[in-house]
């Protein structure tokens, strides 16, 4: 058996010489099958790659959309939800001011609701804050000491000479529309005669204010002022709306205009006891004078 062996062995080796040149040639074939092999496997899963990289790109593409679509929707949603949030507000406060009216004007719920359109009749009219800034200009009416009916009557011309004053807003000219009205004692019981008074006091005040250098403001400040006491010694709102142009001519403006005319009327009605004397001696009575000739616009301007 060894013999056998050894034989066949030997006989091999002489037989296939070139073995190691057959075992690489096979090699090589392998390889090359191999080779053969991994392109037809890249050509099968090369439309494979293609939809899974379109799918990719597709993914990629709704996940913008989405992100645009989530950036659109919040464009939209967000000043919807502001502005459902502020017409709940504004309508909370309408419903305030309301309440403010009723209360401060002793009104019944029907004058309520008759203030409450009209006021949303002259929000259309005049810039005062929508009929909610309007409602409580007529709040301000009311602690000014107007009734209900005065308020109504009142209301647009504050609103009117409010919007061509433009340095006082509807609550200023209400108080000072409150003060002279007062203080010359106008008419005021009805609604007509409010809206006639208040008519009468605002044009004096924006007349005065647009051919002088004074604002309405100033004219304000001067009746507060001087009204009064010239209002007591027989002097008409024409009068004092005179005086007052004529100071403000001279570049005296506001409260010391208001002050200066008050001086002025009170001392050419109120002579100091000496003066007073004086003429009690020599027969004379100031106020049989002062009764007789009224102390007017022109009287004092020349003096």
């Amino acid at each position: 058996m060894a013999t056998g062996f050894s034989v066949f062995v030997n006989i091999g080796g002489k037989v296939s010489p070139s073995l190691n040149a057959a075992v690489n040639a096979a090699k090589t074939q392998v390889n090359g099958l191999g080779a053969s092999l991994a392109a037809m496997a890249a050509k099968m899963n090369a439309p494979f790659a293609a939809v899974n990289q379109h799918l990719a790109n597709t993914s990629k593409r709704m996940a913008a959309m989405q992100r645009h679509g989530r950036n659109a929707t919040l464009g939209v949603t967000t000043p919807a939800a502001w502005f459902g949030a502020s017409m709940i507000k504004d309508a909370a406060e309408f419903a305030k001011a309301g309440n403010m009216v009723e209360a401060l004007g002793e009104a019944t719920k029907e004058q309520r609701l008759e203030l409450s359109k009209m006021s949303q009749d002259l929000a259309g009219r005049f810039d005062a804050g929508g009929a909610t800034g309007i409602l409580k200009s007529a709040t301000e009416l009311l602690k000014a000491g107007f009734t209900f009916e005065q308020a109504k009557g009142a209301l647009e011309q504050v609103l009117a000479a409010s919007a061509l004053a433009g340095d006082m807003t509807p609550a200023d000219v209400g108080a000072s529309l409150s003060k002279t009205i007062t203080q010359f004692r106008m008419p005021m019981k009805t609604y007509e005669q409010a809206m006639k008074s208040s008519t009468i006091v605002t044009d004096r005040m924006v007349y005065a204010a647009v051919s002088t250098v004074a604002s309405m403001k100033d004219i304000s400040e001067s009746f507060k002022y001087a009204g009064g006491v010239a209002s007591t010694t027989g002097n008409s709102l024409d009068s004092v709306t005179a005086m007052v142009m004529a100071f403000a001519k001279a570049g005296v403006l506001g409260s010391d205009a208001g002050v200066a005319l008050r001086s002025a009327i009170v001392r050419l009605v109120k002579m100091p006891k000496g003066g007073m004397k004086a003429l009690s001696r020599i027969g004379m009575n100031l106020s049989d004078y002062t009764q007789a000739r009224p102390v007017t616009a022109d009287t004092v301007v020349e003096t």
